[in-house]
């Protein structure tokens, strides 16, 4: 009996013949799925030279020259010396005194400056064509110079530029800087414990303090919630209980009152009758004291319960805090990210419905367990049902510390 091959071809032309329907039905069926394209992020196109618009943000701001793929023409060697900039009007909607919220936030990474404020570079109608313009970050305190496109360049600069980028190097302090520091002995840790003000001690005195006093901590590279963790449990173990066992200042003992009565007592020996109603009065004192000692221990734990599940809940919340950062920077912000300010991490972060996320390959990363949550150009109900849990919990977690 003769057979015929069923190619590849075959398979096309019978598959063209289906309706909608039963593509979609046999698709399922063979456990395919459509793939959809990979999106490619390009960054902002800026013209230069356009007329001024008096109803947007007026504020001037700087922007490389890119290629037709949106990357920078000329780059530099140095992070603090920029070329081939061009001036344009941010555009953004006012928000007061002619500039947007952007334009107007003391300490944003590229639109503000620690001796000109904000809008450091002026509005884009005032008129000023100088050779370049400069800026002292407000994060880093190094001040930056641009030179504009067309401008001349000073000759000791010129052999800082390149055609490709270069990735500056960052000064790593020695790892062990920190721990090797007596910075512990300048906190008074049992007021600290106290006040419940652990959280607030800086990183290395938090480290000093757990390597002065040989705290282990499980994770061989901890970072600040960790370290105030294991701060908090040995501050509790060594002061929690001592302060359940002293007496309290205000209340003296009741013993010395009894010793202060004696002298006074013994000229009424003649009186025995006297004597028996004092030793009934002494006796239901000292039941009313065991009594009233019973109630204030009993109130000393609690306070001391309620006063370790307010320490977890500081401590939850700290962490909740530095892991939830502010970074609305705008898509203009982008491209001043090469040799710019290097204060933040190098991984891009990005801001959908108020959750920080960080960005890899085109998805959002969530930041605490490093779960892919879904693709950046995508709306987030588009994602996938797990990437949709994860953003939905974000959302409830921020809410509720709002």
């Amino acid at each position: 009996m003769a057979s015929t091959d069923f190619t590849k071809q075959d398979f096309i032309n019978f598959f063209q013949t289906l309706s909608s329907d039963e593509k979609v039905t046999l698709t399922k069926e063979l456990g395919y799925q459509k793939i959809p394209e990979k999106k490619t992020k390009k960054n902002k196109k800026h013209t230069e030279n356009l007329p001024f618009q008096p109803t947007k943000c007026s504020a001037r701001i700087l922007v490389p020259e890119t290629d037709e793929n949106g990357d920078p023409i000329i780059h530099s060697t140095d992070k603090n010396i920029h070329f081939q900039f061009i001036s344009v009007q941010c555009c953004a909607p006012i928000h007061e005194n002619g500039l947007c919220k952007t334009c107007l936030k003391p300490q944003n990474r590229f639109k503000s400056c620690v001796e000109k404020g904000t809008a450091p570079f002026g509005r884009f109608n005032d008129g000023q064509d100088p050779d370049f313009y400069t800026r002292i970050s407000p994060h880093s305190k190094d001040k930056h110079t641009y030179y504009i496109k067309g401008k001349s360049i000073p000759e000791d600069v010129k052999h800082l530029q390149s055609d490709t980028p270069i990735k500056i190097k960052k000064n790593k302090t020695p790892k062990n800087n920190d721990t090797n520091n007596d910075s512990h002995k300048d906190v008074d840790w049992k007021q600290t414990f106290i006040d419940d003000e652990v959280s607030k001690k800086k990183i290395p005195q938090l480290k000093s303090f757990v390597n002065h006093n040989s705290i282990t901590i499980d994770s061989q590279k901890s970072n600040k919630s960790e370290l105030v963790k294991a701060v908090q449990v040995f501050l509790q173990n060594k002061y929690g209980t001592t302060q359940q066992d002293e007496p309290p200042q205000d209340e003296p003992p009741h013993d010395e009152p009894q010793q202060d009565d004696t002298p006074i007592v013994e000229p009424q020996q003649d009186e025995p009758q006297q004597d028996e109603p004092l030793q009934d009065d002494s006796t239901q004192d000292i039941n009313e004291s065991t009594a009233l000692d019973a109630t204030v221990t009993d109130a000393e734990l609690f306070r001391e319960q309620e006063a370790r599940l307010q320490n977890q809940v500081n401590l939850a919340r700290s962490e909740l805090e530095a892991l939830q950062q502010d970074n609305d920077d705008d898509d203009d912000d982008d491209l001043f990210a090469e040799n710019e300010d290097d204060d933040d991490d190098t991984i891009p972060t990005i801001e959908i419905e108020r959750v920080i996320y960080h960005i890899m390959e085109g998805f959002a990363i969530d930041i605490t367990t490093g779960d892919k949550v879904g693709p950046i150009d995508d709306d987030p109900i588009d994602w996938k049902s797990a990437g949709r849990n994860i953003h939905a919990k974000n959302i409830e977690c921020l809410q509720k510390n709002m």
